[in-house]
């Protein structure tokens, strides 16, 4: 049920929020004070919720990897309207106009979110490798950071590249999180990363943004990946219920797909439509893909409420208090598949919206490469379109046998039935 409060009510919400947090931060004597650490922000230059940070510890020959959680769980209490709020959206929504937050603007980006030379509160991980990747130590606490740098993925990039004696630091964590990703390959992971476009409104026009794979965001998901795998594996040794994210074996056979398809997209494309999809579970599930015995996604708190009952039930066993049972994370699991079923769907009318805009300003043939039938009999095919890094579903109006990779042309016709929306076609 939703709370309909007075803007005198809504702002009393977020003034009580902001109390608890400072009154936590007041009392961080009972927090691992992680402050004097060199911590980073790593994030998109538009990202307004910023829920993660990672730092590096030297200690003597031992390089620990710290990576803090944004901490939501000390002021969202467990059925209060913030919560209630929350639970009934599951996620942000990340739209071409506007954000639909999990939580409200001033709580989420502002609160909650890690600022460069601001003292939050954290959940953080620390995590000791060995030579080949190897969780070989961890320490979970609740903290206090403060974020001495607060990085774009350029700039993470040219910091790992050029990796400056001053500033060595981030391309010391590249380099331990790279062997942690060869370990998980080792164990079978498919690493799925390629450049992936997104139609964004810019000053009222449409245009494309490609999110180039990188050094930085690699990182990024290394150290996100392997935080999850901590606390999932503290769930199978404690018996603590999660929302266990899992994925069974993949009938993949072919081992040089590398030289069978030459583009990335189509290597990519032809392993999603082969490996089964990812599944939620109360109980742990192995996960395939990321070469995982047992994984949670813990991260991102601020933006899924599924991770905010993560960090929840890590707290009740910090704290010696009543655990969630797997009945009940199995309840919230069933709640929140409808809501983010309905949110992609959302997200992805929005972009189709503007991708329709962004190519009926663009009348000419676009150069593509065919990856898969969507629907064999009614020849619709999906298409790769090479030069904006985005995938669309196109018709294939003449007899033509296609092979993944081949090169097509597409083109573009107003749809009859509905003038503001366009077909797409491949001659």
């Amino acid at each position: 049920m939703k709370e309909n409060l007075s803007n005198t009510q809504e702002n009393e919400l977020v003034a009580q929020a902001y109390d608890q947090y400072q009154n936590e931060i007041n009392h961080s004597f009972k927090r691992k004070d992680l402050t004097s650490l060199i911590t980073y922000t790593i994030d998109d230059i538009y990202s307004e919720e910023i829920d993660d940070a990672i730092s590096i510890e030297i200690r003597g020959r031992e390089c620990w990897i710290w990576v803090h959680v944004a901490d939501v769980a000390t002021v969202v209490k467990p059925g209060g309207i913030l919560d209630k709020r929350a639970r009934e959206k599951a996620t942000s929504i990340y739209l071409s106009t506007r954000t639909i937050p999990l939580f409200q603007k001033a709580i989420s980006n502002d609160l909650f979110s890690f600022r460069q030379g601001h003292t939050s509160l954290a959940m953080s991980i620390g995590i000791l490798l060995d030579h080949d990747g190897l969780v070989i130590d961890y320490k979970l606490h609740k903290s206090i950071i403060k974020p001495r740098y607060s990085l774009t993925y350029e700039e993470a990039d040219e910091l790992i590249d050029l990796a400056p004696p001053e500033e060595e630091y981030l391309s010391m964590i590249h380099e331990i999180l790279k062997t942690r990703q060869n370990w998980r390959i080792d164990q079978g992971a498919i690493i799925l990363e390629q450049d992936q476009g997104k139609f964004i409104i810019n000053n009222q026009n449409v245009e494309i943004r490609i999110l180039e794979t990188s050094s930085a965001r690699s990182l990024i998901s290394e150290a996100m990946i392997l935080v999850g795998t901590i606390i999932a594996n503290i769930g199978v040794n404690k018996n603590l219920a999660f929302p266990f994210r899992g994925q069974h074996s993949y009938p993949i056979h072919d081992k040089d797909l590398s030289n069978k398809y030459q583009h990335v997209a189509v290597r990519n494309t032809f392993i999603k439509t082969n490996i089964t999809k990812s599944i939620v579970s109360a109980k742990p599930l192995k996960h395939f893909g990321l070469g995982l015995n047992s994984y949670v996604q813990a991260t991102s708190p601020i933006r899924r409420y599924l991770d905010l009952l993560v960090q929840r039930q890590t707290y009740n066993f910090i704290d010696k208090l009543p655990l969630l049972s797997k009945e009940e994370i199995a309840s919230e699991i069933d709640n929140a598949k409808p809501l983010l079923n309905e949110a992609r769907a959302i997200w992805y009318e929005d972009q189709k919206v503007l991708q329709d805009d962004w190519f009926s300003k663009r009348q000419y043939s676009h150069q593509g490469l065919f990856l898969k039938w969507l629907n064999s009999t009614k020849k619709i095919a999906l298409v790769y379109i090479t030069q904006i890094a985005i995938e669309i579903s196109a018709e294939v109006k003449n007899k033509i046998n296609l092979l993944p990779g081949q090169t097509v042309s597409i083109r573009t016709q107003r749809n009859n039935d509905n003038p503001s929306k366009l077909k797409y076609f491949i001659d």
